[in-house]
């Protein structure tokens, strides 16, 4: 940007000059439609940063789109002279939408500059419609972070009508502040008036929920405060909070420990599960196994090999939550126990699970069942064929090259010759694994499939016929 500026701006384009364009009376080229081609109002609105190098100020006697564009880019002069002449300017002849310019000299580094736009907001901010202030957010929050900011009357005068206008909210209304803008009010707020405290807690942005107990600290929140957040409907909510409560100096009460050891996070039941036996020594899990109902499953958290039948029941019991727990703590402690569990039921549930059963399923299964399990891969998603190839992969590479060939005559999309050609293509040496039943399999479909394949899928072929070789 600044690059096309110095160029647009610099050459014959000095003082008392001419290279063909019209001078005016202080002695410049007038540069309006090239800065037109640059800019608009739209471009400059959320660009502080912006500086406008050898820009001389014109007067107008009336304001107009290409004269207010004008004084929108004098305003960011790299002259001091020219940034004051055209704040003037803009707010002698002021329209909706200045106050964007206006406001951003406030960061100026020029102390008569800065004083020319600190005045008019002390004055005029308050009148400003909601729609100015909602439009100018970012803005606000960009003057929020520069120091020689906020020690002016007019940036205190923002933050005073700012939590005025605030208190004349419905919280419908105020949530329809950017997410960031609703922070700095609720800093704002809880600095001074707390008015904006109860809402807090019910702000869209879980960030937002955590802002009460990161500035007030854990000792000053209320008993429903505390409870409220360790039961927000975010993961990332409540173990933030668990753990402010944590490092603490009170600690975490254990009433609410018991509550959070029930909680669906599974790092939050563990976090609970250490502070109890390290602060009360409270044993966790014989808690879990007086529990009623699918609470009881909780009791996978702890893994051990005793409780395998607890944990297939679980891993059939149709409740998708407790069922993967169980999952977890059956592939841990007896993976060979997966032919005991609904694998086609669990398979068709998400990914995550099928990720967790995939390596026993290829390791304890015999080949014929896990070719059973095909159905529940394929008729899945339109990517099941993706998952029963990954599945097929755990066997082996043979067996991969089998089924995928057999797919690819069957007009299987792209993604599966794509995969078997990757493999292929990273093995070192031959692999193991080719039976002669195998082998004969992968031979028949490879004839059928020269028969009716595209020229595109030759190589492959070779590809194919080449491991065959050399195994």
């Amino acid at each position: 940007m600044f690059g096309r500026l110095r160029k647009l701006l610099t050459g014959n384009r000095s003082f008392g000059v001419s290279d063909g364009h019209e001078e005016t009376s202080i002695g410049t080229t007038t540069p309006e439609s090239a800065w037109a081609n640059e800019y608009s109002i739209d471009s400059l609105w959320d660009s502080y940063e912006e500086r406008i190098y050898e820009y001389s100020p014109r007067t107008y006697n009336k304001l107009n789109v290409e004269s207010r564009l004008e004084a929108w880019l004098g305003s960011i002069s790299s002259s001091g002279f020219t940034r004051e002449h055209y704040l003037r300017y803009l707010i002698s002849s002021y329209q909706l939408g200045d106050e964007n310019r206006i406001l951003l000299r406030l960061s100026d580094w020029v102390r008569e500059v800065q004083s020319i736009a600190d005045e008019w907001v002390v004055e005029n901010f308050s009148k400003l419609p909601m729609s100015a202030v909602k439009s100018n957010q970012k803005l606000i929050l960009y003057l929020s972070r520069k120091r020689r900011v906020q020690e002016q009357k007019g940036f205190s005068e923002i933050k005073r009508d700012l939590l005025a206008r605030a208190q004349m909210m419905d919280l419908k209304e105020f949530s329809e502040f950017d997410v960031m803008f609703r922070r700095f009010l609720y800093r704002l707020s809880l600095d001074r008036d707390t008015f904006l405290r109860r809402w807090i807690l019910d702000d869209k942005d879980p960030g937002n929920r955590l802002i009460l107990a990161q500035a007030l600290g854990v000792s000053a929140l209320t008993e429903d405060e505390v409870l409220k957040l360790l039961r927000d409907k975010s993961v990332f909510v409540r173990r933030r909070f668990a753990y402010m409560l944590a490092v603490s100096e009170a600690g975490v009460p254990e009433d609410l420990l018991l509550v959070l050891a029930k909680d669906v996070s599974s790092s939050l039941r563990q976090f609970a599960q250490f502070y109890l036996k390290r602060d009360y020594g409270v044993d966790v899990y014989s808690i879990y196994s007086q529990m009623k109902g699918d609470d009881f499953y909780y009791i996978a958290d702890y893994a051990r090999a005793d409780d395998v039948d607890v944990f297939v029941r679980g891993a059939n019991s149709g409740n998708r939550r407790y069922s993967l727990i169980c999952l977890k703590a059956l592939m841990e402690v007896a993976p060979e126990m997966v032919s005991s569990i609904d694998l086609g039921s669990l398979l068709q549930q998400n990914r995550k699970v099928r990720e967790l059963l995939l390596p026993s399923i290829a390791k304890y299964l015999p080949v014929e069942e896990v070719h059973n399990l095909e159905v529940a891969f394929v008729g899945n998603t339109a990517y099941g064929s993706a998952g029963f190839l990954s599945l097929v992969e755990h066997i082996s590479l043979w067996h991969l090259i089998d089924v995928g060939l057999g797919y690819l005559l069957n007009g299987a999309p792209e993604h599966v010759e794509d995969r078997i050609r990757d493999r292929i293509r990273y093995v070192a040496t031959s692999p193991a694994g080719l039976s002669l039943e195998l082998r004969q399999s992968i031979e028949g479909k490879l004839k059928r499939l020269k028969q009716s394949a595209s020229r595109g899928r030759a190589s492959l072929i070779k590809d194919v016929e080449f491991l065959l070789e050399t195994s």
